[in-house]
């Protein structure tokens, strides 16, 4: 793979160059150690971690703002329920919101194993979790540690 092709965006404002550095240096790993194993130089690992974190909390801030505006939604909800209990909550937190969300349960489901399938035990959720409800229905999903 060439530099030009890592240095795409992958889905929002991180490189994949960017997201190998945060990942390699989420292991622990030295800017130096983190530089031999991509083959870079450790100037240019700390500039891209950097610039990554910068976006990071860009991104962190925009979403604040746009919560703080009610252009977005948050529900948290807490361990100990069954995946489907999960989504049926997190449809009536939408529906509460008046938010018609995209997806269906089953769909609400899929997202949660993707979020938190270290965290199923025989389809109890053994984390507390956020959705995110954007203003077009979208939803996202993320553990709460």
């Amino acid at each position: 793979m060439s530099e030009g092709d890592r240095q795409h965006r992958i889905g929002g404002l991180l490189t994949e160059r960017q997201l190998q550095i945060l990942e390699l240096r989420k292991q622990n790993l030295t800017q130096e150690e983190t530089a031999r194993k991509l083959g870079i130089s450790r100037q240019d690992v700390s500039i891209l971690e950097r610039r990554a974190l910068r976006n990071i909390n860009t991104a962190a801030d925009t979403i604040q703002m746009a919560e703080n505006v009610g252009l977005i939604k948050r529900a948290r909800i807490g361990s100990g329920l069954h995946i489907l209990d999960v989504a049926k909550e997190i449809i009536r937190f939408a529906d509460g919101e008046q938010v018609k969300i995209k997806s269906t349960a089953l769909g609400i489901m899929t997202l949660i194993q993707a979020a938190a399938s270290s965290y199923l035990d025989n389809g109890i959720v053994t984390v507390s979790l956020e959705a995110i409800i954007l203003p077009d229905g979208r939803v996202s999903i993320n553990t709460v540690q």
